[in-house]
């Protein structure tokens, strides 16, 4: 009897041995199944900073992205000079250089031989997390130290994902559909503003979706909001220039 016990005992702990190995198996091929991702695709964990915070973010997105609407119109706005830049807003610092880099790149492609007004009509926020600044080494460490939420961090800068969504247009300048682009803004709270800002945009740059593992149909957003008063010549085919 001990020795069919014994046996039994064995068979017992290769049998869960083997089960562990072929699950770990299956879910490393499924991991790995190019067909499953596209079905169950895993996308970057959405972050937020807490109510209060995500819509204060949200109140700067909306103030920049205005801006960046009004520059594509604005004929004295040039690479050399404008005055009205996102750094204009109001608490912007001026250690901030004067234009952020989808802000540059829009500004280049307004430029371009042929390019059209797309004007941004409104965006989502996918995601809002707090930055860990070390005082002294990041470009906004001066900005302060406060706590953010529930993303977990103690300073005030935080990074956001933000999908703007765009008017695109065909090539003789008429608006055929609308497009959402994710960007990765950088914000820090104004100068003298309380624990849940306001905020400004510091730094903005344009991100593709599959390399950040960034979902590409509809979410669940923190903030959302769209322009019921983006500029009217967003819908004119003579809003191309070059």
């Amino acid at each position: 009897m001990r020795l069919i016990g014994h046996n039994w005992d064995k068979f017992v702990a290769l049998s869960a041995i083997g089960f562990v190995a072929v699950m770990y198996t299956a879910i490393l091929t499924i991991y790995n199944n190019p067909y499953e991702q596209a079905i169950n695709p895993m996308y970057q964990k959405q972050e937020t900073a807490g109510s209060l915070v995500d819509q204060a973010v949200g109140e700067a997105v909306e103030k920049y992205l205005k801006v960046l609407n009004a520059e594509w119109l604005d004929k004295d706005c040039t690479l050399s000079h404008c005055s009205a830049s996102s750094k204009a807003i109001p608490g912007v610092p001026d250690e901030r250089s004067v234009f952020t880099k989808q802000e540059r790149a829009n500004l280049v492609g307004r430029d371009s031989e042929r390019a059209c007004f797309a004007p941004i009509i409104g965006f989502a926020i996918y995601s809002v997390a707090a930055q860990n600044q070390n005082p002294g080494r990041g470009a906004w460490a001066w900005a302060g130290i406060s706590g953010v939420g529930t993303s977990g961090a103690a300073d005030s800068t935080v990074s956001a994902i933000v999908y703007g969504t765009i008017i695109e247009r065909n090539s003789v300048g008429e608006a055929v559909r609308s497009v959402r682009i994710p960007q990765r803004m950088t914000l820090i709270k104004a100068a003298a503003s309380g624990d849940q800002g306001p905020y400004v945009v510091m730094e903005d740059e344009r991100l593709r979706a599959s390399e950040e593992n960034l979902p590409t149909s509809s979410f669940d957003p923190l903030v959302f909001r769209k322009f019921v008063d983006y500029p009217n010549d967003a819908t004119r085919t003579d809003a191309c220039v070059g």
